[in-house]
């Protein structure tokens, strides 16, 4: 199984998982050496690691993910996983796809910090900032699938979801544009293998319509991430 999670319950299982208790995750679950962000002014401490560390623990996360249906519905729906599925999942895919050197530092920011990930380059500091394309609604959808309890109305929204796009993109991005941020970063849109198919003539399909209806702003670029293949789109 892939990273591309969400691409296996696509077919729409009809077993529902039996209740469990829940359970909290320890804070180095990662395997992250908690210490103060390199250059940033957060009084939070933020997580500093190494590419290829960071690599291999999202992977190993992932692989035991893959190998627990229980546990991966767990990921799809519960807050606990919310760093990793909106967050560590794309910041992967552009660490793979930009073959950043894997002894490059880098420090994970996240909601209490004004970053999501530094790359600390030897020519200099790269600021990751991520976002969801995610259509409205699109929440209920995800339970459903997770639960196996797919209604009709649940298979309507999904199909209106999917005929959104590239609409949702198009909105991450100027919402964050807006933002107006200060330092130069690079936007990093994520988009599930369930809205983009897992194809690349969808996604080039969009790119002229995002192109049009968008700008880089501050941005020093902005690519558009294929979740379920860790494959980039460079729109900006």
């Amino acid at each position: 199984m892939t990273v591309g999670w969400p691409s296996v319950v696509r077919n729409h299982s009809p077993w529902r998982p039996k209740t469990r208790m829940k359970h909290s995750i320890p804070i180095d679950l990662w395997g992250f050496t908690m210490t103060t962000g390199t250059g940033s002014t957060d009084s939070a401490e933020a997580a500093q690691t190494t590419v290829g560390q960071f690599l291999q623990n999202v992977s190993d996360k992932a692989q035991a993910l893959a190998n627990d249906v229980l546990e991966f519905v767990e990921f799809l729906r519960d807050r606990a996983y919310k760093e990793m599925r909106e967050e560590h999942l794309p910041i992967r895919a552009y660490l793979l796809r930009q073959a950043v050197p894997l002894d490059t530092p880098l420090v994970l920011g996240g909601e209490t910090h004004r970053f999501d990930a530094k790359v600390m380059h030897a020519a200099g500091e790269e600021i990751l900032e991520v976002t969801q394309a995610i259509p409205k609604n699109a929440h209920q959808v995800r339970h459903g699938l997770a639960a196996g309890a797919m209604t009709a109305r649940l298979r309507d929204l999904e199909r209106k979801i999917v005929t959104s796009f590239p609409g949702p993109v198009i909105d991450a991005i100027n919402k964050k544009v807006a933002h107006g941020y200060s330092e130069p970063r690079t936007l990093l849109v994520a988009v599930l293998g369930d809205h983009t198919f897992e194809d690349d003539a969808i996604i080039l399909g969009w790119l002229p319509a995002i192109r049009q209806q968008t700008t880089r702003g501050n941005f020093s670029a902005i690519h558009l991430v294929d979740i379920a293949r860790s494959k980039l789109f460079q729109i900006h």
